[in-house]
């Protein structure tokens, strides 16, 4: 069974361009999230080609208020197949997060793929120090990595380290870097990957003084995604990345909290525009 590389799968589904054909959405979204009650993001909807196809996201919460369990469900970054994941943290008595899980399922040629990633993490002074990362590459053995963090003086990380153990070394196969402007947005992330012909992909964002619809800090870059609606305070206004190459603008219509409720993303290079939709409990 082939191993998912989870780090980019991710970017592809939060920006993946406009020209996909078949819905992927399970439950039709309603048309109009402006009368959610203000509160925690529980559904994001990206809506494309007049509302036939969709990616959605969805977030799951326990008692006090902390992530639980974030999904998403969209095509693949080429829209051959669909590609489904989930992302599980299991908590301390503190609330840090002791275990994240991530599931990776697809089917291909009618075929079902279904991955797995264990993070056990390491505590240090109530920061993530490293993680053990036990990856599941079926029929072989279980492929155990080290995930290592790096923070800057406000306690944000600022890179992520993934170290496989080959031979005898210890090799760093995926890096991701990040940038913060003086509000906690990121503002550049960098991301390594083992290939030498492969070079470094740098992605750059923009934001608006709005607030963004969730904050989930330093536990959503755990495994090096880079979600930059869902990793600050302000919502995103701008996103490229000239690897893809990609690049879009966002505008958005807010609640009387000052949260989105509805935007738009516009595709700057191909064309084309695609309706999103938040929703809160």
């Amino acid at each position: 069974m082939k191993v998912v590389r989870l780090i980019p799968v991710l970017m592809a589904l939060f920006f993946a361009s406009c020209g996909k054909e078949a819905s992927v959405e399970k439950k039709e979204a309603p048309e109009d999230s402006t009368e959610n009650k203000d509160g925690l993001l529980t559904r994001f909807v990206t809506k494309y080609n007049g509302g036939s196809d969709s990616l959605v996201y969805t977030f799951q919460y326990d008692n006090n208020k902390r992530l639980k369990i974030f999904n998403m469900s969209g095509p693949d970054n080429d829209h051959k197949y669909i590609i489904e994941q989930s992302y599980r943290y299991y908590r301390n008595a503190s609330g840090l997060v002791e275990r994240y899980v991530e599931y990776a399922t697809a089917v291909i040629n009618n075929i079902r793929y279904e991955d797995s990633a264990v993070y056990h993490l390491h505590l240090n002074g109530g920061k993530y120090d490293y993680a053990i990362r036990e990856v599941l590459d079926l029929p072989g053995p279980v492929i155990k990595d080290s995930v290592i963090y790096g923070y800057d003086a406000n306690g944000r990380i600022i890179n992520v380290h993934a170290l496989r153990y080959e031979g005898s070394a210890w090799t760093e196969f995926q890096k991701a870097l990040y940038n913060y402007d003086v509000k906690g947005n990121i503002t550049q992330v960098t991301l390594t990957f083992d290939d030498p012909d492969d070079p470094p992909q740098v992605i750059t964002a923009q934001y608006s003084d709005k607030s963004a619809a969730a904050d989930f800090g330093n536990e959503i870059l755990l495994n090096g995604l880079f979600a930059p609606e869902l990793c600050g305070p302000n919502s995103l206004l701008g996103l490229d990345n000239p690897e893809g190459p990609d690049k879009y603008s966002f505008s958005y219509e807010y609640n009387s909290s000052g949260k989105p409720v509805k935007g738009t993303q516009t595709d700057l290079l191909n064309g084309g525009t695609a309706q999103l939709y938040y929703y809160y409990q």
